[in-house]
């Protein structure tokens, strides 16, 4: 059973207005915003596929190739959701057990929750583990995109970038948006940070801090929409209000998924309406 969380309400508010203001009043077209702008060329930028002792990595590459694979069997794609593990997350059953050795059973991730709200709808899943900013981009300019114009597109994306700085993962992030703006662009994007911790400058961590430089630079453009979920995610500190929700305080659980879900979707119905 998946856990309903109750009495956020006003909390969720707060965050579906704030998108929606976003999707109301920003007015710039591609040519004016994010197609202009500089983006400096470095690992972080530079499409790049996944090395394993020199060559290309076999499951990385065969779990692309399975993404191309399903989105061609479908009739259309209204929601993408792009990003790393925290977004193949929604698609996997469990945590591999080594990641919590203490415990008896598997953790759940968001297999379940993925099932019951977005199978039977036109979503497709593009998120693989371990995927910096240049893997993602080199998928995206190798099939990931390709035919397709989604509704909406969902972008979380920055942890695996621990040997780049600030600066250079906000370059990373902005040229992952702007390829999506570029291949899809009557696509709206949610722009969603990383979730917060138990630690109480998660705030300061350089994924957060990268992804408030680009939603600076981007303010402007329309159809991109910072969409910060985490208000529902924490106490009265500040802080993520309970583990279960970030198991690992990186990746969420089956009910940090419900809440991802919970939040989201209000703003999703709303653009997926205003695009009919």
């Amino acid at each position: 059973m998946i856990p309903a969380y109750a009495g956020h309400g006003k909390i969720m508010k707060k965050i579906i207005l704030s998108a929606i203001c976003t999707i109301t009043f920003a007015s710039a077209t591609f040519a004016e915003s994010i197609a202009t702008m500089k983006i400096p060329q470095h690992s972080a930028t530079i499409p790049k596929q996944v090395m394993k002792k020199g060559k290309v990595d076999s499951w990385w590459i065969g779990t692309h190739k399975k993404i191309i694979t399903t989105k061609e069997t479908m009739e259309k794609i209204d929601v993408l959701f792009v990003g790393d593990s925290i977004t193949h997350g929604w698609t996997l059953a469990t945590f591999p057990k080594n990641r919590f050795p203490d415990k008896k059973e598997k953790v759940k991730k968001g297999k379940n929750v993925w099932d019951k709200y977005y199978k039977n709808r036109n979503i497709l899943n593009a998120g693989i583990s371990g995927d910096k900013t240049q893997n993602v981009l080199w998928r995206l300019q190798n099939g990931t995109l390709k035919g397709i114009s989604p509704k909406v597109a969902t972008l979380t994306i920055g942890h695996n970038n621990g040997e780049n700085t600030v600066e250079e993962l906000s370059d990373g992030m902005l040229a992952l948006l702007r390829e999506i703006r570029k291949q899809c662009p009557k696509t709206k994007i949610l722009f969603i940070p990383h979730f917060p911790t138990l630690n109480p400058n998660w705030k300061d961590s350089k994924t957060i801090k990268a992804y408030n430089i680009v939603v600076e630079k981007v303010k402007n453009d329309k159809y991109i929409i910072p969409t910060d979920l985490n208000p529902a995610f924490l106490n009265e500190d500040g802080v993520l209000k309970d583990i279960n929700l970030i198991p690992d305080q990186v990746h969420p659980g089956e009910s940090g998924y419900q809440l991802w879900y919970e939040t989201m979707e209000p703003i999703l119905l709303k653009l997926l309406k205003s695009n009919e």
